[in-house]
Parts: structure tokens; C-alpha cells; sequence
């Protein structure tokens, strides 16, 4: 692999990393990399092991992560966020990736002890 052609593909991942909330198209990245599409997919692949697509949403889901985790936001806000226009679609690729669902792995990994609303009810007791 060329030096020109590893630079497109990290000028691509930066770009997604920084980017995943909001719509990416693989004509975008071609663009970004300086290379036609099926060439950004094939060089794309050998340097990272991933498709294009694998990437963008490794990177979604690993934010959402961290939303969840820290934040007690809807899981709607949640997707918006993470580039997922429908919380249903957002809800299946996050099943199919952690292999639970989103409201399951706040449960488990929230790094607050209490939410805001269970805060608030605490104080009118």
C-alpha cells in the first residue's frame, strides 16, 4: 500500500471519528481520501481489517457506549446522537454488537449511581 493511499485512509477514520453523528456516504470518504469508491473500499479493508461500514459503526456503537454509561438520556437522544435516525434501527445494530440492548447495558455499566430523576424523588421523601 502506498503512502498516499495509508494517508486517504487516515484522513477517512479521522474524519469518521469526528463525524459519526451525522450522515456519512462512501462518495463523501472517497472524496476525503482522494480515491474512487471501490478503491477506498478495498484499501480500506487491507489497512484496517474492516469494511468502511464495520468502522462507522464500531466507532457509533463505542460512543453510544459512553452515553449510555454516563448519561441518563433517552435512548432516542441517544441514537440521534450516535448517527442513528430511528431509535429502532439504533436498537438492533446495538443488540447485534454488544448483544444487549441499550436500556439492558445502562443497567449494567452506568457509571452513575443515580440518575437525575431518582435524585429528585430521594429529595421529596
Amino acid at each position: 500500500m502506498s503512502r498516499v493511499d495509508l494517508e486517504g485512509i487516515i484522513r477517512v477514520q479521522s474524519f469518521i471519528d469526528c463525524n459519526y453523528g451525522g450522515s456519512i456516504t462512501i462518495e463523501q470518504l472517497s472524496k476525503i481520501a482522494c480515491m474512487c469508491a471501490s478503491k477506498l473500499k478495498y484499501v480500506f479493508k487491507d489497512a484496517t481489517g474492516k469494511t468502511v461500514h464495520q468502522y462507522l459503526t464500531e466507532v457509533r456503537v463505542s460512543k453510544a457506549k459512553c452515553l449510555l454509561a454516563e448519561t441518563d438520556m433517552p435512548v432516542s437522544q441517544v441514537a440521534l446522537l450516535s448517527g442513528y435516525r430511528k431509535a429502532g434501527a439504533f436498537t438492533a445494530v446495538f443488540k447485534k454488537n454488544t448483544g444487549t440492548k441499550p436500556l439492558d447495558y445502562r443497567k449494567i455499566h452506568s457509571k452513575t449511581a443515580v440518575t437525575e430523576a431518582e435524585l429528585n424523588a430521594l429529595k421529596n421523601l
